[in-house]
């Protein structure tokens, strides 16, 4: 039968003293918790830190200094309004679900559950521990991290060889601004952790442009950027898939893709980040998110487009090609019985084809502005869609594109 233990206002554990949560047990806190010099916590059950009404607190305060894990028991904390932690411990689990709750120091835990509120990391950092993808979960309420979400700095230990993808829930105080990296076992990187936030940019971003094949690629995102820190202080090996979501807006963008720097102030740092291809092959887009395939880029990261005032229609993810004429798109990609394609600007009709990866070409066609390609009489594999003069008279464009089927 599980043990139940209610405080009513707080619990003070004295120098020395130790308190030993057993597995199945449970003790509920309406108030404090503090652990004094010298006093030690061993949890295997559940420890309840509950906030009745926002007058009265409940946090969280570990005054020892000699660092230890607390065991592999969950700690929640539950309430109305602000609660906050302060310990050089480590935690098991780590359950929030309130309004507000501040890190009022770097805080490990095993894992981490959101079920409700921003985790205010301040200057401190919220780390994980496990190495496993599923870490960091959410309620059932909190799908898409729509309600909670880490505001400041995320620390996430990783392995890259028997991980495939992690999530990074971070925002800042109105929502969340997911990173996620996929694929890492693909070419797994040499890290053993990553500091992922989303930061504030520069006033300049506002008005931020890069030049790609003539075309001017635009800010978007006026609130901030995504920094992604690794702890390699050799060279970094191995790449990854970034994924960058805006979150639900009501504004859609025309193809948004990502745009990398190593942190620093200029404007004129910003480029398209290592991984990609001329022309930017390698970028999947939707209307609120950006996906860059197989990058070893790491620094600050945002979300540009092409033309801020035009929109891409389809919603299906696309591979984007800017030319110095126009923007062609392609998708989907991968591809499985056709292929679409869709020129942003009136052009004459162009002639195209499709090869092989061996240079055979297996399809010809014609497209003036948008085209459905049959694919059914080809197999599945690598091919490459070429309009030779795509880019302007003698001028060819070509697009790498899948088949499956």
């Amino acid at each position: 039968m599980p043990c139940l233990i209610q405080a009513q206002d707080a619990l003070y554990v004295q120098n020395g003293a130790t308190i030993t949560v057993q597995a199945n047990a449970l003790i509920s806190i309406k108030g404090n918790l503090q652990l004094g010099v010298g006093s030690q916590l061993q949890n295997s059950g559940t420890i309840e830190i509950t906030q009745d009404r926002e007058a009265i607190s409940a946090n969280w305060m570990d005054l020892t200094t000699k660092s230890y894990h607390y065991g592999n028991g969950l700690v929640r904390f539950t309430g109305a309004g602000r609660q906050s932690i302060a310990t050089m411990n480590q935690l098991g689990k780590l359950e929030v679900n309130n309004k507000d709750f501040d890190l009022n120091s770097s805080v490990s835990a095993d894992q981490w559950i959101l079920v409700n509120g921003k985790i205010n990391t301040q200057s401190n950092l919220a780390i994980v521990l496990d190495p496993s993808e599923k870490a960091i979960s959410t309620s059932f309420s909190n799908s898409g991290f729509k309600l909670s979400w880490f505001n400041g700095t995320l620390r996430r230990h990783l392995s890259p060889s028997t991980v495939n993808h992690y999530s990074f829930p971070i925002g800042n105080q109105q929502k969340a601004f997911v990173a996620e990296l996929d694929n890492l076992m693909t070419n797994p990187l040499n890290i053993q952790f990553l500091d992922v936030s989303f930061v504030p940019g520069p006033s300049a971003n506002t008005h931020l442009q890069v030049i790609k094949n003539s075309n001017p690629f635009e800010a978007v995102l006026q609130e901030g950027v995504w920094e992604l820190s690794p702890d390699a202080t050799t060279r970094i090996t191995g790449s990854y898939d970034l994924k960058l979501d805006r979150g639900s807006t009501n504004t859609s963008i025309n193809s948004p893709i990502i745009l990398n720097r190593l942190g620093n102030a200029n404007q004129a740092d910003w480029g398209i980040p290592e991984g990609t291809a001329p022309g930017i092959t390698g970028l999947e887009v939707d209307y609120n998110i950006a996906n860059l395939k197989q990058t070893a880029s790491f620094g600050q990261f945002a979300l540009a487009t092409v033309e801020a005032s035009k929109n891409v229609q389809s919603r299906t993810k696309a591979a984007v090609i800017a030319t110095e004429k126009s923007l062609i798109v392609i998708g989907p990609n991968p591809a499985n019985n056709q292929l679409r394609i869709h020129i942003d600007k009136p052009v004459t009709q162009l002639q195209g084809f499709i090869s092989n990866a061996n240079g055979t070409i297996v399809k010809t066609f014609t497209v003036q502005n948008n085209k459905t390609i049959d694919l059914t009489a080809l197999n599945p594999g690598t091919y490459f869609i070429t309009l030779p003069d795509g880019n302007g008279p003698r001028k060819a464009w070509q697009q790498k594109f899948l088949l499956v089927k």
